[in-house]
């Protein structure tokens, strides 16, 4: 058998290396295109589950609640969308309240006085809560309910919804009794004027207020 030359080895060689080095490179390839794809996986599905989790606990118990605004210039909604009306507002941007609790004791605002607002074991707003009411906390009224004059500048007067309208009307009839007052007085012979100059107005803090 003759020998193989030094020269014949050199050769051998010098073609086996470029296809390790291209096997190598395949099986890098594959490799990193792997990764790539679990990443983009992971990172999809942690997004649909994000998309998919309501945004608010409220869901919880009041997900069959209709839309406060049904309409906007892209939408048309006939039910919460992922917890959103149509203008994208969700449960607490308008009462308040825990957005991130899943408990009915935890996400609502408590009153000052609970007995008080108890019939038969159960929460119910009194026939006459204008006194009750009188007494809680803010942070309550706005719950029970976000269009009061004494919150409105939180929830309906924000820069994004109902700003001008908001400002109007608690300078308004809407504000006072005057209406009420000046009709009844008027029409009874106690004040010979239509103007109305008597009537009642309060503040935030149920003191009262003269309006300008």
């Amino acid at each position: 058998m003759t020998p193989q030359r030094h020269e014949d080895t050199k050769i051998g060689r010098g073609k086996s290396q470029p296809l390790c080095l291209y096997i190598l490179s395949l099986c890098l390839c594959g490799f990193v295109v792997s990764i790539v794809l679990r990443a983009g996986g992971l990172k999809t599905s942690a997004s649909t589950s994000a998309s998919a989790a309501p945004l608010e606990g409220c869901l919880k118990c009041h997900d069959k609640i209709e839309p406060m605004h049904q309409f906007s210039p892209t939408a048309t909604l006939d039910k919460l969308d992922n917890g959103k009306d149509a203008l994208g507002l969700t449960c607490t941007a308008c009462h308040g309240g825990n957005p991130a609790a899943t408990t009915k004791e935890d996400a609502h605002v408590r009153p000052r006085f609970p007995r008080e607002w108890m019939r038969d074991g159960k929460f119910r707003i009194p026939e006459r809560s204008g006194p009750l009411l009188a007494r809680e906390s803010l942070e309550f009224v706005r719950f029970l309910n976000p269009g009061d004059l004494r919150v409105a500048a939180q929830t309906c007067g924000t820069s994004e919804c109902h700003t001008s309208e908001t400002g109007a009307v608690a300078r308004s009839m809407m504000a006072h009794g005057a209406m009420l007052w000046g009709a009844a007085l008027y029409n009874n012979g106690g004040f010979p004027l239509k103007d109305t100059a008597f009537g009642e107005s309060y503040g935030a803090t149920g003191a009262p207020q003269s309006l300008v």
